[in-house]
């Protein structure tokens, strides 16, 4: 598969009908284990195209977000998907960090955190993130 020229988050041949019944879908390794081995192969490509774009758009050295990493993990996965075109994602997950209290004392918390978004620079500005 490859992402079209024409519009970066276009996937001709992924039936994006079939991955997304609904504007906005989320994703879990449950959702994920469910799919047919040929959607999970346009599931891959899909999410770990707008993974590498996160990267090159952030900026980072490695890819944060693949199927694989969400399917393995207790991480949630929402993808933005309308007009037959993937829009954005965000990745949410809880991860373990230490806060200081009141009193300088280190504490572990276990919060529910934003672990990686994006959304396409022709969608950005325009209420997806919202």
């Amino acid at each position: 598969f490859e992402a079209s020229p024409s519009g970066p988050m276009d996937f001709p041949g992924v039936p994006l009908s079939s991955l997304f019944h609904d504007t906005i879908s989320v994703w879990d390794a449950q959702s994920i284990a469910r799919l047919s081995p040929d959607l999970g192969r346009h599931m891959t490509f899909v999410t770990d195209t707008m993974g590498k774009r996160s990267q090159i758009a952030q900026g980072l050295k490695a890819q944060i977000t693949t199927l694989a990493k969400v399917r393995f993990s207790d991480h949630r996965m929402f993808m933005h998907v309308s007009g037959g075109k993937v829009n954005g994602f965000i990745k949410v997950g809880r991860k373990k960090l230490f806060i200081r209290n009141e009193y300088s004392q280190m504490h572990e918390i276990d919060p529910l955190c934003v672990l990686d978004f994006y959304v396409h620079e022709s969608c950005q500005r325009m209420g997806i993130g919202h």
